[in-house]
């Protein structure tokens, strides 16, 4: 570390891109920061990549924040079409 300035490394572990392949996310492993290991990636058309650092607790918790949201709007759309989570498992 020069001057204060912390040279990150960033290696890419996946990509997924979407919206006709102008957009994408991507994770992977950050070396080079005492806590931060992880990053997340979002690049959008015509606008400046966003990059997020994470320490994995911080990213495994998000993981799971997500997945509860994704599995909570499944829920309400299956409610809401009169089906209950019996009638879907069989």
């Amino acid at each position: 570390m020069a001057d204060g300035v912390v040279k990150l490394r960033y290696s890419e572990v996946d990509e997924q891109l979407y919206a006709g392949n102008n957009c994408s996310f991507s994770a992977g492993l950050v070396d080079g920061h005492e806590v931060v290991t992880i990053y997340l990636r979002m690049v959008r058309d015509g606008e400046e990549p966003l990059i997020l650092h994470f320490r994995v607790d911080e990213a495994m918790r998000i993981v799971a924040l997500l997945g509860n949201a994704v599995w909570s709007g499944e829920l309400r759309r299956m409610l809401e079409r009169g089906l209950s989570v019996t009638q879907v498992s069989q």
